[in-house]
């Protein structure tokens, strides 16, 4: 930790550092709480602010902002690698180093268009996330289309994961060899690149064995056009099956793409999960968020917030979930953190999970996202959630 110099309050949710500008996403004074900065011993978290390269980059930081004859001196790491990048953890999914934070690219061509699209996908990139995840049927294939004019030269930074198997139209569909040739080509022209990182089965095709339908995603790693091969929406059974059908020296489904988050923890229950930490499959939880639910904007007996995913009626939305989202709040802020940064960091404790999946329309929801996974929660801690999320076991 070094001195970065004396800081003040700026406009709005800022502090300003020597001469740099900093977002606060996080306030937490120790000791009393204050509504201002003057006295005390206080942790922020924010993204500093810097012109690099003629544009905006951000670093985020963790200050620690105490007076000292009279002024505010801010003490901190910046979190950067060579060259002022910044730097997230990254984990595995076979050959693949990917940030623990990723983007869920489905709002691409439905809420958000082609510049907005471009926006978001930059805004990712700066925090350090570089795992992309979409599907050809998001935005009715427009997501693909907006995601590869917006990496543009920054296609190199990205890990580019995508889906295939659900129906785009009525002739497209499905895990037949015939198809997947022509979903391949598809996904990359719309990408604008090359290769695939990551492409995956979006669900399961009963219709097709599965070992013709791996057959012919391995002739596409060997051509170079795909890296590493996944699945989405499989049990355990599938996953057995479809090891058991993988040929000597064959490419083998390294992820898999199911929803799990603290309100919904099916692989743990239907035993994906532990299947996954015997295989050495990587776990990609899908909806982390419980459409919503664990960002803290809903609450109980609260009026639901505009413009949000969740309407009256919403399947999630139940007394039982609102109770253990605040029982959930409480945790989190006794500890000095949000209930956002619980759900990243409860499923990061996994080690089978590779990254977290996260959809966002607004760069501050990138942000907050990217900055999410800094918790690492000790064993006290997990007991603890587990019995919140579980009060009778």
């Amino acid at each position: 930790m070094e001195q970065l110099g004396n800081c003040r309050q700026g406009g709005g949710d800022s502090l300003v550092v020597g001469d740099r500008a900093a977002v606060v996403l996080r306030h937490v004074e120790v000791h009393t709480y204050q509504n201002t900065l003057t006295t005390g011993v206080n942790i922020v978290d924010c993204f500093l602010i810097q012109a690099h390269k003629n544009s905006p980059r951000k670093w985020f930081l963790r200050l620690l902002v105490y007076p000292v004859n009279g002024e505010l001196c801010a003490w901190g790491t910046m979190n950067t690698e060579q060259g002022g990048e910044k730097t997230m953890e990254k984990r595995r999914i076979g050959s693949l180093d990917v940030s623990v934070v990723g983007l869920g690219c489905n709002n691409f061509g439905g809420r958000l268009d082609a510049d907005a699209t471009a926006v978001i996908v930059n805004a990712t990139l700066d925090t350090g996330v570089n795992f992309f995840d979409t599907a050809d049927v998001y935005g009715g294939t427009k997501s693909e289309e907006f995601m590869g004019r917006a990496f543009g030269k920054r296609r190199d930074e990205v890990v580019l994961a995508t889906k295939f198997g659900h129906k785009v139209d009525e002739t497209r569909r499905g895990a037949s060899p015939a198809y997947i040739a022509q979903a391949v080509e598809d996904s990359l022209k719309r990408l604008q690149t090359d290769r695939i990182d990551l492409y995956q089965l979006h669900t399961p095709d009963t219709s097709v064995r599965i070992g013709d339908t791996l057959e012919a995603l391995d002739k596409l790693v060997k051509a170079g056009k795909v890296r590493e091969i996944g699945c989405s929406n499989f049990s355990v059974a599938q996953l057995r099956e479809a090891e058991a059908a993988v040929k000597s020296g064959a490419a083998r489904f390294v992820s898999v793409q199911n929803e799990y988050s603290m309100l919904d923890r099916a692989p743990e229950d239907d035993g994906v999960l532990a299947e996954t930490e015997k295989a050495g499959v990587a776990v990609l939880p899908y909806f982390p968020l419980a459409n919503g639910l664990l960002t803290g904007k809903y609450r109980k007996g609260q009026p639901l917030p505009e413009g949000t995913r969740i309407k009256e009626g919403h399947r999630d939305l139940t007394d039982a979930n609102l109770e253990t989202v605040e029982a959930l709040i409480a945790f989190s802020e006794a500890r000095g953190h949000t209930i956002l940064e619980l759900a990243f960091s409860w499923l990061l404790a996994h080690s089978t999970v590779a990254s977290v999946i996260a959809g966002a329309t607004k760069t501050e929801q990138v942000q907050a996202n990217a900055a999410a996974a800094n918790w690492r929660l000790s064993e006290a801690d997990l007991a603890e959630v587990n019995r919140i999320l579980s009060p009778s076991a």
